[in-house]
């Protein structure tokens, strides 16, 4: 029996929701992509007699969204605490909120990623992370979190996999973080990055494997280290053009948010090696 270390699964979640908090607090989630995105909303908003530029005037949806970010923000600072607080009154309704939440503001990065299928696939493990770990806080729940992990993993590194080798647009920020974090010039960046879409779709494909024996260690091989670095990519990536306090201030809440890119990657392969370990000594015993 494969079982996710659940305190792995509460530590990704908690950055998580903190990552978002801060973000929300201190920055911007993509609300105005979507109130603002006239080809999604205008025939809704002309239906109920709403003129599209009053809309998207200082008076209209605008004078709401600080507000509405405030709200999120504070939905999950109070998701966050209830991860850990579990005498917290109310708390299922704090960790839904944040839950809930987590999945739209994720989702509202789909127009500024012109709604592509490698965007769903690349947030898959920032989406599946809370519910891996609500499964796995709740006993009576019978989830395979073990088999559910793996794919969210695989899902978020077939997405980048697929930006890196420009089957997708390729953000110029991951050229632009490449080339600053290892010195390389652009066209070497673009064909390491390539290399790397590769080696993500093939340890991918290695997590996939129905009943995974060797497939899961050698998989690791990659996932761990290629997960830690491009989680704290945006410290090392930057801290050439910024000064410090301001670093910390603006990229933190993008590391928080990725943090399960590396805990629930290492949750996976803890609970590959403790149920190996306990296979391998029983037949020591036998």
């Amino acid at each position: 029996m494969y079982r996710l270390p659940q305190h792995l699964l509460s530590w990704a979640t908690a950055a998580l929701f903190l990552g978002f908090a801060w973000k929300g607090l201190f920055f911007d989630f993509p609300l105005r992509e979507f109130f603002w995105n006239e080809a999604l909303l205008s025939d809704l908003l002309a239906s109920f007699g709403i003129d599209w530029s009053w809309w998207v005037s200082a008076e209209g949806v605008n004078a709401y969204l600080p507000n509405i970010q405030l709200f999120i923000s504070i939905a999950f600072v109070l998701g966050f605490i209830a991860v850990w607080w579990q005498n917290m009154p109310i708390r299922s309704i704090f960790v839904w909120l944040a839950i809930v939440f987590n999945t739209i503001v994720l989702l509202l990065g789909l127009p500024g990623h012109n709604y592509s299928f490698g965007y769903v696939l690349e947030i898959a493990l920032r989406f599946g992370t809370p519910l891996l770990w609500l499964a796995g806080s709740r006993q009576t729940i019978s989830v395979n979190t073990y088999f559910l992990a793996r794919i969210f993993i695989a899902a978020t590194f077939i997405g980048h996999g697929l930006y890196a080798m420009n089957y997708y647009p390729r953000p110029y920020s991951f050229v632009n973080w490449t080339t600053a974090g290892l010195g390389i010039s652009e066209p070497s960046a673009i064909n390491l990055l390539f290399a790397v879409g590769i080696l993500d779709l093939i340890a991918a494909a290695l997590l996939l494997i129905p009943k995974p024996s060797w497939s899961i260690p050698v998989a690791m091989t990659w996932l761990l280290p290629w997960a830690f670095l491009t989680t704290l990519a945006r410290y090392w990536a930057n801290s050439a053009y910024e000064d410090f306090s301001y670093l910390i201030l603006r990229w933190s809440p993008e590391v928080l948010i990725r943090v399960p890119h590396v805990l629930v990657v290492l949750a996976v392969f803890v609970a590959w090696r403790s149920a190996h370990r306990k296979l391998n000594l029983s037949r020591l015993i036998e």
